[in-house]
């Protein structure tokens, strides 16, 4: 083992404020000083300063720790994912940009990008998405400098043939209109509400339902759902009622009424529970 005062002498300069390390060698030989060794050290520390990542999962908590997160990088058209990205509390980054491209055979589509704040001493920020076309997807982060910091990439395949009713997503009447209201005078909805707030322990309201032709069904069935967090999927169960109307009828209306605050939908089924149409409102004190 030859001497490392004799043969090298390295100068490792961490530059913290901007996220970079700068490795300086200065030599009169490197025969016996293992560059393995060296780019062990590089790697160390970059882990340490790129400690970024981008994760794909089905939901988010409140304090941004990822659910059912979505191991091999692979989905399926139209799945809805949360594009979780996370950094080391003590890591000094404010900001940056993350950049979504398309990967083609011989080119790459850039397709949007999401400027990134941690605000509030937070060291997460997640996004909602969907993807509507198949095909391999590349995620990249970059710091406030331009220096790319994180990626990772996402296949995206076609949907299997499935019988229509296992398609929770396909909705039979796009064109179907669903209005959260104050009241209903003369089947017209009045006071729409964009949201619900609460004041006593309970807030009455209506639920507009129009169509352009006939609804056909007997039964109107209605399920609702509540997210368990901000960022997580509606996966607490709240109610199911069905409602009996004609077949003939353009619109019908429903009375309903919320206890608690939160982030709902609500599933409107025909009576051969097929989806008619799918609707949201967030409820508030």
């Amino acid at each position: 083992m030859g001497n490392f005062r004799d043969y090298s002498i390295i100068i490792i300069n961490f530059l913290n404020e901007s996220n970079k390390i700068l490795i300086q060698i200065f030599y009169r030989g490197i025969s016996n000083f293992s560059l393995l060794s060296l780019l062990n050290i590089y790697l160390i520390l970059t882990s340490r300063i790129f400690s970024q990542e981008i994760i794909f999962c089905k939901g988010v908590t409140d304090s941004g720790i990822p659910l059912e997160i979505i191991s091999r990088k692979v989905i399926e058209i139209n799945d809805k994912i949360y594009i979780l990205i996370k950094k080391e509390k003590d890591i000094l980054l404010t900001e940056g940009l993350l950049v979504v491209e398309k990967i083609e055979k011989n080119f790459k589509e850039n397709l949007f990008s999401i400027p990134v704040k941690f605000s509030d001493g937070n060291n997460w920020e997640v996004y909602e998405y969907h993807f509507t076309k198949s095909g391999l997807y590349s995620f990249r982060f970059f710091n406030q400098n331009s220096d790319q910091i994180s990626a990772v990439s996402l296949l995206v395949e076609k949907k299997e043939d499935k019988n229509l009713v296992a398609i929770s997503d396909y909705e039979l009447f796009p064109e179907l209109m669903i209005i959260f209201c104050k009241k209903v005078v003369n089947n017209k909805p009045e006071g729409i509400l964009e949201k619900i707030s609460i004041k006593n322990k309970e807030e009455v309201f209506f639920i507009y339902i129009s169509n352009n032709r006939p609804l056909n069904t007997e039964l109107i069935k209605l399920r609702v759902w509540r997210k368990k967090f901000l960022h997580s999927p509606y996966e607490i169960f709240i109610d199911s009622r069905k409602y009996r109307i004609k077949p003939s009828w353009y619109d019908t209306y429903i009375k309903y009424s919320l206890e608690k605050p939160g982030h709902y939908k609500f599933d409107f089924f025909n009576d051969k529970d097929l989806l008619l149409k799918t609707a949201y409102i967030t409820v508030d004190n």
